[in-house]
């Protein structure tokens, strides 16, 4: 376990320490939104811990590597050791510290998020919702009707126009007037009990946007029929034993 801090010099640095001491910074595509959430949480009376551990190095987008050298001095010349890290998003530590002290209680947790399908066709979009902000959470709505519009236009490949899904097999996300994403039904994917949940009835959530360096990402949260939005259950995995878990699903 380590504890996230916010470097008081740096507006974009924040360091992990271990018994007290440093032992690496996250880097800088998290810890630039970080920042601000973490000094809320501190101001709110919270340390930030994190979970981690001291692995070999990986290349993979979602592994959250740590430097384990002090700021401004890279690693040792061949060293194939990493740390690490277990990070919530910005928008996900400001959601949990805005909620009531009965809703928020006295442990951190995530909503039930749901990743959306064809996020190629809605990044305009999505960008003009998120701004500057690195990760955002906001009021959805969900629509199962036809389309009064086609919202893919043309693209040429490998970007190629989806086939228009038939009513009752698809969910539209709306956010701020904004038609920003859909979700699927279909065997190989998550979404199918999210779009049978919208189908029932349950129109309302929340939406998510994550930036990362090629994409905006959008993932959601459906609420219950009687408004209340699911944490999330899903066992946390490993880089590596997401990878054998893949294999073996």
């Amino acid at each position: 376990m380590v504890e996230a801090v916010a470097e008081p010099n740096d507006p974009t640095a924040v360091a992990l320490l271990h018994q007290g001491s440093r032992v690496g910074y996250l880097p800088t595509y998290l810890s630039r939104s970080l920042f601000g959430a973490i000094n809320a949480a501190n101001a709110a009376g919270y340390h930030v811990l994190l979970r981690a551990k001291r692995t070999r190095r990986l290349e993979a987008r979602n592994t959250i590597e740590v430097q384990i050298e002090p700021a401004g001095r890279s690693a040792p010349t061949g060293s194939d050791l990493a740390l690490e890290a277990r990070a919530a998003l910005a928008a996900d530590l400001y959601y949990w510290l805005h909620l009531t002290p009965q809703e928020r209680g006295t442990q951190y947790f995530e909503l039930a998020w749901t990743k959306t399908v064809y996020q190629d066709f809605y990044q305009d979009r999505r960008k003009a919702l998120l701004g500057n902000n690195d990760s955002l959470i906001l009021p959805c709505t969900f629509f199962t009707g036809s389309r009064p519009t086609n919202p893919y236009g043309h693209r040429p490949a490998p970007h190629t126009t989806p086939k228009h899904p038939d009513i009752g097999t698809f969910a539209d996300v709306h956010a701020d007037g904004q038609h920003i994403g859909e979700l699927r039904i279909s065997m190989m994917r998550r979404s199918d009990e999210g779009v049978l949940k919208i189908l029932s009835g349950c129109h309302h959530g929340m939406a998510r946007l994550e930036r990362w360096p090629g994409n905006i990402e959008l993932r959601v949260c459906i609420a219950d029929s009687d408004g209340h939005l699911p944490k999330s259950s899903e066992p946390f995995l490993w880089q590596a034993e997401r990878r054998e878990a893949d294999k073996l699903r």
